[in-house]
């Protein structure tokens, strides 16, 4: 085996194996393939212009023909994804409810000039929070309506 290292066809299997891998990741598999985001897609579909839709779930795939012909290729998000993303945009809101509770307070404390108790900190918190248009936060961390 270490004679097959030191010999010249080791480097010869090498650029053949580097120049395969190349070729099928750099060159496309068909030219007349559209390649389209997700979101590109779901407004063909909404515009009535795709013709057929095939699902590849193991690949995450759509592939389809468009109504004048094109053929189209999408990798769509997985549910498991969905759910991620929900619940960041959940604890980013959460997130950024603290800061806005914390730079209110911090802003309080300069404007009375003194330190604030904790039946103060508890009012302003409550008078914040009832006065805030928090409905933009709501709606970015729920589910998108069906």
């Amino acid at each position: 085996m270490n004679r097959f290292f030191r010999s010249a066809l080791f480097p010869l299997v090498v650029i053949v194996l580097l120049v395969y891998l190349a070729s099928q990741t750099l060159i496309p598999k068909s030219k007349d393939e559209q390649k389209l985001t997700y979101s590109q897609l779901w407004t063909q579909v909404q515009q009535g212009d795709v013709k057929t839709a095939e699902f590849n779930p193991s690949k995450q795939e759509i592939s389809g023909e468009l109504q004048g012909g094109q053929k189209f290729k999408v990798n769509y998000p997985s549910n498991e994804s969905e759910v991620q993303l929900e619940a960041q945009t959940r604890a980013a809101a959460g997130g950024i409810r603290d800061d806005v509770v914390a730079l209110a307070l911090l802003a309080a404390e300069k404007v009375s000039r003194r330190t604030l108790s904790e039946a103060d900190h508890r009012k302003l918190i409550e008078d914040a929070l009832e006065e805030a248009d928090l409905s933009a936060v709501a709606a970015a961390g729920s589910p998108p309506a069906s």
